[in-house]
């Protein structure tokens, strides 16, 4: 079964249509109705970079995020993401009383298989606990590093 991104199936997307890419299996059922209602909340004020392969807009991704954690969601920390390198970007959230960082990556990873060399690939967006990501979306996710002070390189060809 090919996963699409809900932004390659419709021009109109809607919160509801990223609920199968959250994965928060074997977490507390209060963790996830919070996470769920901070990416909704999110989803809100950023719509227009939850596309697929856009990761460059991490940067005001992140501003977002800061903005709906300082209005509802004090307890919570936004901490971006980065990939070999620069690869990939992503943010993580600590959420107060959760020990696991969860995945915020509305810009998704490629999908490994026959498609994973050409132009046009499946690009899968993934929302919960490393643990429940699959193939390479766990093996980035796991090797991603803080971005800390350095900030944002991105190389634009």
């Amino acid at each position: 079964m090919v996963e699409l991104h809900p932004s390659e199936i419709s021009k109109k997307i809607l919160f509801k249509d990223f609920f199968p890419f959250i994965h928060m299996e074997g977490t507390e059922e209060k963790t996830k109705k919070r996470f769920i209602s901070f990416l909704s909340d999110l989803f809100d004020v950023s719509l227009t970079v939850w596309a697929p392969g856009v990761c460059h807009a991490c940067e005001y991704l992140e501003g977002k995020a800061n903005e709906v954690v300082k209005e509802s969601y004090q307890d919570v920390h936004v901490e971006p993401k980065s990939y070999y390198g620069d690869a990939h970007f992503w943010l993580t959230v600590k959420m107060g009383g959760y020990e696991k960082e969860l995945i915020v990556d509305p810009f998704g990873v490629y999908t490994l298989g026959e498609d994973h060399y050409q132009k046009k690939r499946t690009i899968v967006p993934f929302f919960g606990t490393i643990e429940n990501a699959k193939g390479a979306s766990q093996k980035v996710y796991s090797e991603g590093k803080p971005l800390g002070s350095r900030g944002y390189h991105i190389f634009h060809p």
